[in-house]
């Protein structure tokens, strides 16, 4: 397995970007889940899972539905790692190979739970029967080298890992194709599909995976016209920067919205012979790069939601 380039700034940004779009949600619609039977004592609620205390991991782990499969999985954690109870009921634990193999890459850590290794996750209890069981293979079992097992969930459609795992994507320099690539790789069906679902970006074509071509749906400047790379639009974002966006995009509205910032990125080519009818790049006035900033904001918000350290 291939090790990646992984920012933990960055995960850390994300997760908060993640808790301010929480502001403003009822919290009734949110804390079903219920981490462990009996609430964490105060001993119990220090102890250190992943990036977090477990007291604050159990706060965050409530505000997912009860019938979530992050909830099934933080209940597992909870036991496994934080000392809630073990169910009465509960006598059986999982095995992370579905065939029942431990011979596993012990040491490998799992790239979502900093510090914890497949060591920590060979032999946890059935808090919540077969779906337990069932889940944390999903997410782990190839990741942790079980025999004969392929991944759920992979961002190349061959299964190849990006050959350039150090690129940077272009609306979040601190996320990089092999931090894709790993978080589709421990990821159940379910998790899978809505990380795909996510970025209005092709993240398979622009990471290079075999076989891949970008979707080409937006084109930033017209016939004519060259990009200003250097030509900053928002923040650190540049001309360059949005226009891999618009080869890379796979949602017209997106497409839509780069005519907001055609005038500052956009320059006659004087080399060119324009065709007739060929359409002259509007001027970008703030009101339409505060609504691209906008958009911008969403794409990484879908990217949050791939990084931020949620246990397990």
């Amino acid at each position: 397995m291939m090790t990646v380039r992984r920012s933990t700034t960055s995960s850390t940004t994300f997760a908060w970007i993640v808790s301010i779009c929480m502001v403003g949600v009822s919290h009734a619609q949110y804390m079903n889940c219920t981490p462990c039977d009996i609430p964490l004592s105060e001993e119990a609620g220090a102890k250190v899972i992943g990036a977090m205390n477990c007291s604050d991991w159990e706060y965050d782990a409530m505000l997912d539905s009860k019938d979530s499969e992050i909830c099934h999985l933080n209940r597992v954690a909870g036991v496994a790692f934080c000392g809630c109870e073990v169910p009465d009921h509960v006598t059986e634990t999982c095995d992370l190979c579905p065939n029942g193999s431990v011979d596993v890459n012990l040491d490998r850590e799992l790239p979502d739970v900093p510090g914890v290794t497949c060591a920590d996750i060979l032999n946890v209890p059935k808090v919540d029967g077969d779906q337990s069981c069932s889940l944390l293979q999903a997410k782990y079992a190839f990741w942790c080298d079980c025999p004969k097992v392929v991944p759920t969930c992979t961002l190349c459609p061959t299964g190849a890992f990006p050959p350039k795992p150090d690129k940077g994507l272009p609306f979040d320099r601190n996320l990089y194709c092999g931090d894709i690539a790993t978080e589709f790789l421990v990821s159940t069906p379910k998790q899978c599909q809505e990380l795909k679902s996510d970025i209005p970006v092709d993240l398979a074509s622009y990471c290079e995976c075999p076989g891949t071509t970008p979707p080409e749906t937006c084109s930033l400047c017209p016939d004519g016209y060259f990009v200003n790379e250097y030509v900053v639009v928002e923040n650190d974002l540049t001309c360059a920067d949005i226009h891999q966006i618009a080869r890379f995009s796979t949602n017209e509205t997106v497409c839509e919205i780069m005519e907001d910032v055609h005038g500052k990125c956009c320059s006659v080519d004087e080399g060119w012979t324009a065709a007739d009818g060929n359409d002259t790049p509007a001027e970008s006035s703030s009101s339409n790069v505060v609504r691209w900033s906008s958009v911008l904001q969403i794409m990484i918000l879908g990217s949050s939601l791939m990084l931020s350290l949620r246990v397990l």
